[in-house]
């Protein structure tokens, strides 16, 4: 029997995203950027998921939008 994948349904870079903000708290999108190595467009699509999934939840608009996770 083949096992299911850990992140099913996540792209690969959500677990590193989710990771910084847990630990940083308050981060804007290109402070996610310089802790996690991934690309803006990467980030930038993997919070748009994480938020349309609530497991995150943004403060702000545009680039200065602070980012914290839903508890």
């Amino acid at each position: 029997a083949a096992t299911a994948p850990k992140n099913k349904g996540r792209s690969n870079g959500e677990p590193k995203v989710l990771d910084a903000i847990r630990n940083g708290k308050d981060l804007r999108g290109v402070d996610i950027m310089k802790v996690t190595g991934l690309p803006r467009k990467m980030v930038t699509s993997t919070l748009a998921k994480l938020r349309e999934h609530d497991h995150i939840k943004g403060r702000g608009h545009g680039r200065g939008t602070m980012y914290q996770t839903v508890e």
